[in-house]
């Protein structure tokens, strides 16, 4: 399973999959991002407390402390296992 996940970082667009995840972001940095969205993660009240690296495809929300991978990502966001979310990007092209 591991290589699969490793081979599916390898193709995937993480700017693509970020910006339809989080309905837009604004660049902070060389690789960082803000999601024009709240964090879906916590009872965010304002829009900017999440953020993504497009190089990597880390994510870091820096005011509930919410932060991993794409991997994690889906899983926190649709409470999905693993395999569940490996299987997901696997399908969707980014």
């Amino acid at each position: 399973m591991q290589d699969k996940a490793k081979q599916i970082k390898g193709r995937i667009n993480y700017f693509a999959f970020y910006v339809k995840e989080l309905s837009g972001l604004v660049r902070t940095g060389q690789n960082w991002y803000r999601a024009k969205t709240t964090c879906p993660f916590h009872d965010d009240k304002h829009a900017g407390s999440l953020h993504v690296n497009i190089l990597n495809g880390s994510y870091h929300c820096f005011a509930c402390g919410a932060k991993g991978d794409i991997f994690k990502f889906l899983m926190e966001k649709y409470n999905l296992t693993f395999k569940e979310s490996l299987n997901r990007l696997e399908r969707e092209v980014y």
